[in-house]
């Protein structure tokens, strides 16, 4: 082989390992950045469950359902004179 040739390849082979280095970092780069933005996106998700959870917590308080009942629904207590009770006659 004549030594020009071996330089050609030689300084060929080297620009491709630098453009494959380059390709390389480009890539990590880019996924770091998608995972920052994944991990943003789960933090997220996780104190709007929190906030849910609290929601449903708050929802199944019954002092809450009381008020909400009274003052919401414009309900009542119910009275001792207002229940009926039912019998379950078997013999029909």
């Amino acid at each position: 082989m004549k030594r020009s040739t071996f330089i050609a390849i030689f300084i060929s082979t080297n620009i491709a390992f630098v453009l494959l280095h380059i390709h390389k970092q480009s890539q990590i780069i880019k996924l770091s950045y998608e995972k920052q933005k994944i991990e943003f996106e789960k933090a997220e998700l996780s104190k709007q469950k929190q906030e849910l959870t609290h929601q449903l917590y708050t929802m199944h308080d019954r002092a809450q359902v009381k008020q909400f009942a009274a003052y919401n629904l414009a309900m009542k207590p119910v009275k001792i004179s207002q229940i009926k009770k039912i019998t379950n006659d078997t013999n029909i």
